[in-house]
């Protein structure tokens, strides 16, 4: 299974990404460093395709122990997804559900060998600081390696993370960059003793051997000729300006003119905003090819096809050529380094690239040459098209068009069995591509939540709810198109997905054909089929969700959950809300009790099958309380009727006056 998942440690530094080079002049210096600093002897470590696997040391129920954390402010990873969480974090058949039980296996089997040195590089007492390390396990990603290794890249340490202004995360505080604004980065690099490292690397080999691991640290590469860059300068780069007009210039023309555009946008003809400096527009301007090293006009977008203004035409062409020249650049420095380690060896060309911390920096710089598009020869993903006519967000399912995958629900309430099912759905096709879809019905007393309320319990559960939208009607193409106004449906692939319980429990989908013999619009999604644009069909995907027990009983129907809630005290309550979402909410906890406590309709059938309770226990002699003559309407009277007294009983002492009769029963028994 691939597994493409972001990770703590966050992406290493391209290039173009290092704050000096703002121009393509300085992009040609920087290069010209690194090569010198490297034939001086600061040898690069080679970069390994693996699965970024971050893991730091926690305080468990039974002390110390090691637990993955993938860099979010979610709160499961703030406080550290341990072994026995990894179902509550990934979805059953998730690829990172097994290397997290191998990863932790390892270094928990180790802990008490390796205290000292945990000690040394500052990890025993601090949580904030992890290992940024990768798992190897034979072809993960595009590379195939004899085989299965860990590799650490060393230590780092999370920044602060603030969410709607409430502290997420603890950590170093977060720096301003030259916009003055805080960097976005998740974590930073820090120092750490090399010996302390080495030594931690040797003790945990003797426990990965019963997994069938190494352990490594530093895979260096080293040059076997001189870096020559003379080349580079001569390569065409034109660019396809409209239809018959190609602009031809050279890649040291381009690369005379060219800014940064890291931080910038272009806004396409569909109405998208993407970045200036990325694959899709290095791909769309030059017609980049993990294939051919060459821009080609045969695979390019004209600009005026691919761009909504003219005033983005230069950014996107700087964009590209940056790229391209990190590309080109960096193959000369990889094509002239070899790897000789146990790990990994050969020419460096035959992996991801090389790590470099340059003089005077304290973060590594990636060196990818081709690798900077040699993802989409990934043997896990469709081959690349031979020419693109339309820009498609890069997504887990490969295509030309774009996807749009929703997951949509009443949601009363939402929980992390909820999370799990979009989790699966965004791991997919994307979490880009991902997104959840409910509406603001309240409808008593099966609807109580508003869209706002049930977005406080998505993040509460740990969704991004920036990509949460209401809706009323989500299985109509004309609602999703609502919510993206640009999208064309003819370039558009619409996906559905539903959880497999709600598939198993009541299959809402027959996938029949209409009473005139033509195909339903909604159809099944089959893996490795040609996947039809929304204008057609739309398609519903099963995702897995995860089962869970709230207050030691499997979760049940979000009725029953409703109707749970509204039986229990001030404590029972919080562990509810704990058992539903993996950590207490007091937003959602009083959510729920304005909504399930103090709410007259809702409570009203509760209330009326507690009294009848009352009644036909008081009717068998149980004890000395008279049976109610009557049910009780409480949207209209608010009142407890019996033979013997008439109380009005205000709503939100409803639970308590109930509660006090229930134990008057028991105490005349």
């Amino acid at each position: 299974m691939l597994i493409l998942e972001g990770g703590a440690g966050g992406h290493m530094r391209h290039p173009f990404d290092l704050d000096d080079v703002k121009t393509g002049r300085d992009l040609v210096s920087k290069f010209a460093q690194i090569a010198k600093e490297i034939t001086d002897g600061n040898l690069p470590d080679t970069k390994i395709d693996g699965v970024n696997t971050s893991i730091k040391l926690v305080d468990g129920p039974s002390g110390k122990e090691f637990a993955m954390d993938r860099g979010s402010g979610q709160p499961l990873d703030v406080e550290g997804i341990t072994v026995s969480r990894l179902g509550e974090k990934f979805a059953e058949g998730h690829g990172m559900i097994a290397a997290g039980k191998t990863v932790l296996g390892i270094f928990n089997d180790a802990l008490a060998d390796i205290t000292p040195e945990l000690k040394a590089l500052g990890l025993y007492d601090d949580s904030s600081k992890f290992f940024n390390m990768e798992y190897v396990k034979g072809t993960t990603n595009v590379l195939s390696y004899d085989h299965d290794f860990l590799k650490i890249h060393g230590v780092n340490q999370f920044y602060e993370k603030s969410i709607r202004g409430k502290p997420a995360r603890p950590g170093l505080e977060r720096p301003l960059g030259e916009d003055g604004k805080p960097i976005k980065d998740p974590s930073t690099q820090v120092d750490y003793s090399k010996e302390a490292m080495d030594s931690m690397v040797q003790k945990l080999n003797k426990y990965s051997k019963k997994y069938g691991f190494s352990v490594y640290s530093s895979i260096p590469s080293k040059a076997v000729k001189q870096f020559d860059f003379s080349q580079v300068g001569t390569v065409p780069a034109p660019v396809t300006i409209s239809a018959g007009n190609v602009d031809n210039k050279t890649l040291a023309e381009r690369l005379q003119v060219a800014q940064n555009r890291i931080d910038e946008q272009v806004t396409l003809k569909d109405g998208r905003k993407i970045p200036a400096q990325g694959k899709e527009i290095y791909k769309a301007v030059l017609g980049a090819s993990a294939a051919d090293k060459n821009a080609n006009p045969q695979r390019q977008i004209a600009l005026d096809q691919l761009l909504a203004n003219q005033s983005d035409y230069q950014k996107a062409i700087d964009g590209a050529v940056f790229w391209h020249a990190t590309r080109l650049l960096g193959n000369v420095i990889i094509d002239s380094m070899e790897v000789d380690h146990p790990a990994v060896h050969g020419p460096a060309s035959d992996h991801e690239g090389m790590v470099i911390k340059l003089k005077g920096d304290d973060f590594a710089t990636k060196i990818t040459g081709e690798f900077i598009l040699g993802g989409e020869a990934s043997t896990f993903r469709k081959e690349e098209p031979d020419a693109g006519n339309s820009v498609g967000q890069d997504t887990k399912e490969v295509t030309t068009n774009r996807i749009i995958a929703i997951y949509p629900g009443r949601f009363h309430p939402f929980h992390k069995g909820h999370k799990s099912a979009y989790d699966a759905l965004a791991s997919k096709f994307g979490k880009e591509n991902a997104f959840i879809f409910t509406s603001n019905k309240v409808e008593l007393p099966k609807s109580p939540f508003t869209f706002d309320e049930k977005v406080v319990m998505m993040n509460a559960a740990g969704v991004d709810t920036t990509n949460v939208f209401q809706a009323r009607s989500p299985y109509k193409a004309e609602e999703v198109l609502k919510k993206f106004p640009a999208t064309d449906m003819s370039k558009t692939i619409l996906v559905y997905g539903v959880s497999k319980k709600d598939m198993d429990e009541d299959p809402r989908f027959a996938f029949t054909p209409k009473k005139n013999g033509t195909p339903s619009y909604l159809q099944r999604y089959q893996d490795n089929t040609e996947l039809q644009t929304m204008d057609k069909v739309a398609y519903v995907t099963v995702v897995p969700t995860i089962t869970f027990n709230v207050l030691g009983q499997p979760a049940s129907s979000a009725s029953e959950l409703r109707n749970q809630f509204s039986t229990l005290d001030e404590e029972e309550q919080k562990q509810f809300i704990t058992d539903l979402y993996g950590k207490y909410s007091p937003e959602v906890h009083e959510i729920f009790k304005q909504k399930l406590l103090n709410n007259s309709q809702l409570s009203e059938s509760f209330v009326n099958n507690v009294l009848k309770m009352i009644m036909e226990m008081s009717g068998a002699g149980v004890g000395s309380m008279e049976a109610p003559q009557s049910t009780i309407d409480l949207s209209q009277s608010k009142k407890v009727t019996s033979k013997s007294s008439t109380q009005t009983v205000p709503m939100n002492e409803l639970m308590p006056e109930i509660q006090k009769r229930l134990k008057a029963l028991q105490g005349n028994k």
